[in-house]
Order: C-alpha cells, then structure tokens, then sequence
C-alpha cells in the first residue's frame, strides 16, 4: 500500500479539517486559523459542503460505505438550540434562556455503523486531564486512533497556525512537539498509514 502522501499529491500543502477518502475521491475542507471555513476546489477531490452539524453527519452516513479512512477532526457544536425562531427575538425585560438539544452524535454512529477494514482517527480537544479523557474517547468511540490537543499549551489549537498534538492508539502515546498545522497533518497520515500497513 503506497503512503498517503503518494495517493493523494500535495497533500502536506494543505490543512485536512474533515477528510474522507471515497474510493480514489477525498472530501476535504480546511479551515483558516481564527476564520470561517474555506472550500477548495482540486482536480480529483469531491467536496461536499456543510454548515451544520446535522449536514456533516448525514455527509458523513452517505459517504461511510465507500470510505476507508475516515479522520474527523472537524469541530462541530455538540448542542443546537431547541426551536429556531422563524422571526427576531425581540428584546424584553429580564434574562432569557434559550434551551439547547444534543446535535448527532457523529463518531458515536460510525462506531456502531463502521464496516470492516474502516480506519477511524478522531480529535480531541482537552483543557486538562488530555490523556486519560483522550484514551476514554478513543475506547468509547472505538476509534483506531485519536489526536489529542491540549487547548492550554501555547500554539494549539484554534486561531494560530501551528499545534501540538498527541497521536494516542491502544498501542501506545506518541507526543509530537510543536510544528506548523500541514506538518501536524503530514504526521498524523505518516502514522495512520504505519498503523494500517
């Protein structure tokens, strides 16, 4: 099996956000440190654009039978309100509440929808106890494996154009040091692809 980065040309140039490989076709999205997200057009990929979590999951349901590495990194809000108000909520005295409802639970349904050879990477992103919260995810979700964030170590996460990632399997925890997003991305494929040869 040749590595990903062969497969897929230029790929350390980009920033994969949401990446699935349909067939000899990819979806693939990046989002732009501290920005909405931006969709870009390559020759052999086959974008799908989503604006809620509802439309990423049901991207997700369509495209997971024909997908063989699924990595969902994309940070999708884990509640929506209840009712969306068809006019404005015009203002009144007094404090208001507005009552929310769980949004899909994506990585939860391809769990228990994933077909064999399926290899699923997902994210976490922790404020404190990164690990142990990590590796719970990753038995929960039964992921092949997570890339942990650790949101309090300076150049992590959102908004800045580096990272810090743990790549956590049931085998063992590999930190990586500080590097520019593409060289995250390029590391978390290298090791995807060491893991599934």
């Amino acid at each position: 099996m040749p590595p990903l980065q062969q497969k897929i040309p230029g790929l350390r140039e980009w920033e994969p956000i949401c990446w699935l490989e349909i067939q000899s076709e990819c979806c693939y999205t990046k989002q732009k440190a501290g920005g909405s997200g931006h969709e870009y057009r390559v020759p052999f990929v086959k974008t799908r654009q989503v604006t809620t979590a509802r439309d990423m999951f049901e991207a997700v349901r369509e495209a997971l039978p024909e997908t063989d590495i699924l990595i969902k990194a994309a940070a999708v809000a884990d509640y929506r309100p209840a009712q969306v108000a068809e006019d404005k909520i015009k203002k009144k005295d007094g404090d208001m509440s507005i009552p929310l409802e769980r949004t899909d639970d994506i990585l939860g349904w391809v769990a228990e929808n994933r077909h064999p050879g399926l290899f699923v990477c997902g994210f976490s992103m922790e404020t404190k106890d990164m690990v142990e919260n990590s590796v719970s995810k990753l038995q929960r979700k039964k992921l092949d494996m997570i890339a942990a964030n650790n949101l309090k170590l300076g150049g992590a996460g959102f908004g800045v154009e580096t990272n810090v990632i743990t790549i956590i399997t049931r085998e063992g925890i590999t930190e990586l040091p500080l590097m520019g997003k593409d060289q995250a991305a390029a590391a978390l494929l290298d090791a995807i692809e060491q893991k599934r040869s």
